[in-house]
């Protein structure tokens, strides 16, 4: 935990149900607001990185299996045929109910 020194007031406007939620998440538990809305900015915060983390290790092995099969990285007009093809193929497809 950062020492009392190290922080960094912040004062923020949040929509009411936001707040709501800080508050109801809060008397859920043992954190005062403050606490919990910092509990979940640092989630969130760490949610995202790891979101990022797992989107450069997909493209990396996406980059690596393009370069086992000796492909590149397909470009705006092999985009547009792709989906073109899907969009074919799932018009072609019969319903199914």
């Amino acid at each position: 935990m950062a020492a009392v020194k190290d922080n960094i007031r912040l004062t923020v406007n949040l929509p009411a149900d936001v707040m709501e939620r800080v508050c109801l998440a809060a008397s859920e538990g043992p954190f005062r607001v403050e606490r919990e809305a910092l509990t979940l900015i640092r989630g969130a915060m760490n949610v995202r990185r790891r979101t990022i983390s797992v989107g450069e290790q997909a493209y990396r092995a996406y980059q690596a299996h393009l370069a086992r099969i000796g492909g590149s990285e397909p470009g705006s007009v092999q985009h547009l045929e792709q989906l073109k093809m899907i969009r074919d193929e799932m018009a072609n497809e019969p319903a199914s109910d």
